[in-house]
């Protein structure tokens, strides 16, 4: 849902710039697609098949992919042909878990469990 303040700033936009905008965002819920889907699907996904699952089209996928493989977002599989998470999401994940207060206040909870028992503890999610 947008604010007021983005519509109102959409609506003083001439249309070459809503024009443009609007290209930017479905651009945008591609790439958000694409990687929901290979989340799905939890292994390398060929272009034909990626174009197919997300309903657009196999050059749109393509070009896409290949500004995201550019980037490290995304990685070529296998034969070349196929196409998964890249190093640069992985490290991203890492991050939202070193900064998740939750997951660093089970680690204290675990570690501490240890010490009382002397027992080695491992925190499972």
């Amino acid at each position: 849902m947008q604010d007021g303040n983005a519509l109102a700033a959409r609506s003083e936009a001439g249309p070459d710039e809503d024009k443009i905008a609007s290209s930017r965002e479905k651009g945008l819920n591609r790439v958000l697609h694409i990687l929901e889907f290979l989340h799905a699907n939890q292994r390398a996904i060929g272009i034909g098949d990626l174009a197919k699952g997300v309903n657009a089209p196999r050059s749109t996928i393509y070009t896409l992919v290949r500004s995201l493989v550019d980037a490290g977002l995304l990685e070529m599989a296998g034969d070349g042909n196929r196409v998964y998470f890249g190093k640069k999401l992985y490290l991203y994940g890492m991050d939202y878990v070193r900064g998740n207060d939750l997951l660093r206040r089970g680690r204290q909870e675990v570690d501490n469990l240890s010490r009382e028992t002397g027992e080695t503890s491992e925190l499972c999610m």
